[in-house]
């Protein structure tokens, strides 16, 4: 392996992990055969794989000494896309219950227009957005994205399963409680930007030319695909 191509590889080896945990979520049902036997223990192994990933590719990029803020905002884009990808699937199976899907993408919606307002403000880095003292503990710790990322596993384990409907409205009930404590430090730490939010949807990171850097084009693109989500759901809903 040639030097550049092992200097790109290891500039991009995180990113792709991200891009790995997304690509097997979608492909997950036609990899495993529920029905044959092993495959309710493979799918459920696979799901765990996949989450164990939204872990990996962080802490690969730490020790490679590859973190930035274009990573910091794929992952995050990997994590929209894969509950996406679970939830619609769930939901159209008539598994998931029917009230979580929209609050759900409400709150996402919320603290993605809070980040695109921090990002205004100079307050997004390569490793997150700027919080402090127990904000940044509840947000960005790792105790919070494991348990947050647990306990989306047994919902979508649950669902998988279909198991008991009280099991998976209980599982539903902890993962919109978390996602939304979680999401309280971002609303009122940037709460006072909030109502500017509107004005950086369309000029979000523009520089003095005119034209956005990365950070600000993916911050846009991830509240588009936050509407998008939210639509689609909502549209699950009403059907």
């Amino acid at each position: 392996m040639s030097a550049s191509l092992r200097v790109l590889v290891r500039a991009r080896l995180a990113d792709s992990i991200t891009a790995a945990r997304v690509c097997l979520a979608i492909a997950l049902p036609g990899l495993v055969d529920v029905t044959a036997p092993g495959g309710m223990i493979a799918g459920l192994g696979l799901m765990a794989f996949i989450f164990l990933l939204d872990g990996v590719d962080g802490i690969v990029a730490r020790r490679l000494g590859t973190v930035t803020q274009f990573g910091s905002f794929l992952d995050i884009l990997g994590d929209r896309l894969v509950e996406f990808v679970f939830i619609w699937r769930f939901t159209q199976d008539g598994v998931m219950p029917g009230w979580l899907p929209v609050p759900f993408y409400v709150r996402i919606l919320v603290t993605d227009v809070c980040r695109v307002a921090a990002y205004r403000a100079g307050h997004m880095g390569a490793r997150g957005i700027h919080l402090e003292g127990r904000a940044r503990s509840l947000v960005l710790s790792r105790t919070s994205r494991t348990g947050y990322g647990l306990a989306k596993l047994i919902l979508f384990a649950c669902c998988f399963v279909n198991a008991a409907s009280p099991a998976i409205a209980v599982a539903a009930v902890g993962v919109l409680t978390l996602s939304v404590v979680r999401g309280l430090p971002l609303v009122a730490t940037y709460l006072p930007t909030v109502v500017h939010s509107l004005r950086s949807l369309v000029g979000a990171g523009r520089r003095g030319d005119g034209r956005r850097p990365m950070g600000g084009r993916l911050a846009l693109l991830q509240v588009s695909l936050d509407c998008l989500a939210l639509a689609m759901v909502s549209g699950l809903r009403i059907a």
